[in-house]
C-alpha cells in the first residue's frame, strides 16, 4: 500500500528507523525501507495505518515527560501483582499441606493456571473490544479481593477454587498493562517495557518477605507432631491477608488517585476520532506541550479513504457496547498475524516460545519454597521452615537485577531477540548446576543465578511479545500468547506431583525446556527494535 501520511510524522518514524540496532546489514536496509508500509500493517485497515503514523509522530514529538514515567510506575503495578499472585500461591504449599493433610497440594497449581488460562483468554479480547481501562483497572482489585478471601480457607477446595478466581484476573493483568504502556510512549520510551518487569521482582521479594515473616514463624512444627491446627498454623492466613490487602491498595491508587485515559490506538480502532485528539492533548498538557495533532489532520484521511470521522465522545451503554462488539471474538481477527510467511513463523516461534517457558518457569519457580525445603532436608542436620524461607528471600532478592540489566542489553547490538536467546540458555545451563549443589551455600548461590538469568530473558520475553503485533490486535494476541502459556503451565503441577518435589526430576525438566527453547529463539526472524509498532 502506498503511505499518504504527512511528511512531518512519517520523517520521524523513518528517522526512529533508521536510528534503531539491527543484527545484520541485510536486515537493516530491509526495516530501514519499511516504514508505514510493513509487515507490522500487514492486514490493517489503511486509513487506519495513516492515522496510526500521525499519533506515532506525535508521541514522538512530545517525548517523554514526567507523566509518562508515573505511568510506567502504574503500570508496574500490575507486574508487582502478577508475581504477587503466583508466589502468593507456592509460599503458602508446604504450611497448607500441613493443615489440610493433603500430600500432593501442588496439584493446587492446575486450578491457578486453568484460571490463567481462561482469564488470558477473556481479558485479551475483552481490551481490544471494550478498551483497555476497563480490563486494565479490573484485574488489580479482582486479585487483591481473592486472595483475602483466600487466606479465610478452611479446606483445600475453597483454597484452590479461590487461587482460580485469582489466576483468572492474574492471567490477563500483565498483557494488558504490557499494551497500555506500549501505547501511550514514544520509540524512545520502549526500553522501559522491558525494565517493567523489574516490578515483578518486587512482588516476588515482597511475597517472600511477608511469607518468611508470618510462615517462618507461625506455622506448625512437624517434627513434634503429626498434627497440624488451625490455630497453630495461622502463618500462611496472615501472608494471604497481608498481601492480599496490600493489590487492594495499589488497585486503589491505580484506580483513583492516577487515572490514566483510554489507549489512543484503541479509539482509532474504533474510529473515535475526536476522543483521539482528546488523549493527545491530555498527554501534551501533562508534558506542557502544544498538542501536535488535530482532528482535521484525522479527518483528511478519513475523506481520502470514505471514512466517517466520528466526533461523538460520549461513549454507549456498556452493555450495549459489550453485547455488540462481542461477536468480533474469532480466529479471523488473527489473521494478519500469518498473512506473511516472515509475520507467521515469527507468531509460531513466539508461540512456542510462551508454550514452552510456560511449562518450565512454573515448574521451577513455582515450587522453590518445596524444592529448598527438601534440599535443605538433606543436607543439612539444622533444617527449619524458618530457615528454608529465609534462603528464599535471597534467592527472591536476585530477580531485581536481571530485568535492570535486560533493558540495558538489549540496546546493544545483539538487540532483543539474541539477547533473549543467550539468557534464555544460560537460565537452562544454571538450572543444571543447582542440581548439583551439596552445600546451603551452593544451593542458595546456583539458585540466585538461575532465578537472575531466568528473571533477565522473562523481562525481554514480554517486552518482545507486544511489540511484535500490530496494535489493532496487540491484546488479543499477547493474551494468546498467555493464555497459551497459562494452559501449557497446567502441566507444570502434574509433573512436579508425579516425579516428586524432592527430586531433581522436575528441575531436569525445566532445564531441558529452557535449553531448547534458547536455540529455536535464534530463528526469530523479526528484531522489533526496527519494526513499526502500529
Amino acid at each position: 500500500m502506498e503511505s499518504k501520511s504527512v511528511e512531518g510524522p512519517k520523517a520521524a518514524l523513518d528517522d526512529k528507523i533508521a536510528r534503531s540496532p539491527s543484527i545484520d546489514n541485510e536486515v537493516g536496509e530491509m526495516e530501514k525501507t519499511e516504514t508505514v508500509d510493513s509487515i507490522m500493517t500487514y492486514g490493517l485497515d489503511p486509513a487506519y495505518v495513516e492515522k496510526a503514523a500521525l499519533v506515532s509522530g506525535a508521541m514522538h514529538t512530545i517525548g517523554m515527560s514526567a507523566w509518562h514515567y508515573q505511568m510506567w510506575m502504574v503500570c508496574g503495578f500490575g507486574w508487582v501483582v502478577d508475581n504477587i499472585a503466583g508466589y502468593g500461591l507456592s509460599v503458602t504449599y508446604t504450611p497448607v499441606s500441613y493443615e489440610f493433610n493433603v500430600p500432593n497440594v501442588t496439584l493446587t497449581g492446575i486450578s491457578y493456571n486453568l484460571g490463567a488460562f481462561i482469564g488470558a483468554m477473556f481479558w485479551g479480547p475483552m481490551a481490544d473490544i471494550i478498551g483497555r481501562r476497563w480490563a486494565f483497572n479490573t484485574t488489580l482489585f479482582l486479585v487483591g479481593i481473592c486472595m483475602v478471601a483466600a487466606g479465610g480457607s478452611n479446606n483445600i477446595y475453597t483454597y484452590g477454587g479461590l487461587f482460580g478466581v485469582v489466576g483468572f484476573a492474574s492471567g490477563g493483568n500483565v498483557p494488558v498493562a504490557a499494551t497500555v504502556y506500549l501505547e501511550f510512549v514514544p520509540a524512545k520510551g520502549y526500553y522501559l517495557l522491558t525494565m517493567l518487569s523489574a516490578w515483578w521482582a518486587v512482588g516476588a521479594v515482597v511475597d517472600s518477605l511477608i511469607a518468611w515473616a508470618f510462615i517462618g514463624n507461625y506455622s506448625c512444627d512437624m517434627t513434634v507432631s503429626d498434627i497440624c491446627l488451625k490455630a497453630d498454623n495461622m502463618g500462611w492466613r496472615y501472608t494471604l491477608f497481608t498481601v492480599g490487602s496490600l493489590v487492594i491498595v495499589l488497585a486503589a491508587a491505580r484506580f483513583f488517585i492516577f487515572r490514566i485515559p483510554e489507549s489512543p490506538y484503541f479509539l482509532l480502532s474504533r474510529g473515535r476520532d475526536a476522543e483521539v485528539i482528546e488523549v493527545i492533548d491530555f498527554i501534551s498538557k501533562k508534558a506542557k506541550k502544544p498538542c501536535p495533532l488535530t482532528l482535521e489532520q484525522l479527518k483528511d484521511i478519513n475523506d481520502r479513504h470514505g471514512r466517517d470521522t466520528g466526533n461523538s465522545t460520549i461513549a454507549p451503554p456498556l452493555k450495549e457496547v459489550f453485547l455488540s462488539q462481542f461477536k468480533q471474538i474469532s480466529l479471523k481477527s488473527l489473521k494478519p498475524l500469518f498473512g506473511k510467511p516472515k509475520l507467521a513463523l515469527q507468531t509460531c516461534i513466539i508461540i512456542w516460545i510462551w508454550a514452552a517457558i510456560g511449562i518450565a518457569y512454573p515448574l521451577y519457580s513455582f515450587f522453590l519454597p518445596t524444592y529448598l525445603a527438601a534440599k535443605f532436608q538433606a543436607i543439612s542436620y539444622d533444617y527449619s521452615l524458618e530457615s528454608t524461607y529465609r534462603q528464599y528471600c535471597y534467592i527472591a532478592a536476585c530477580t531485581v537485577p536481571g530485568p535492570i540489566i535486560a533493558s540495558f542489553a538489549i540496546e546493544t547490538r545483539l538487540g532483543r531477540r539474541y539477547t533473549m536467546a543467550i539468557g534464555t540458555l544460560l537460565s537452562g545451563v544454571f538450572l543444571y548446576l543447582s542440581t548439583l549443589a551439596a552445600t546451603n551455600e551452593a544451593v542458595v548461590g546456583f539458585n540466585c543465578t538461575a532465578t537472575l538469568v531466568i528473571n533477565f530473558m522473562f523481562a525481554i520475553q514480554y517486552a518482545y511479545t507486544p511489540e511484535s503485533f500490530p496494535s489493532t490486535i496487540r491484546a488479543t494476541a499477547n493474551g494468546l500468547c498467555s493464555m497459551v502459556g497459562y494452559v501449557c503451565g497446567l502441566a507444570a503441577p502434574v509433573i512436579a506431583s508425579q516425579a516428586g518435589v524432592s527430586t531433581n526430576v522436575p528441575i531436569y525438566v525445566s532445564g531441558a525446556l529452557f535449553l531448547l527453547t534458547g536455540l529455536i529463539m535464534f530463528a526469530l526472524p523479526i528484531e522489533t527494535a526496527t519494526e513499526n509498532r502500529f
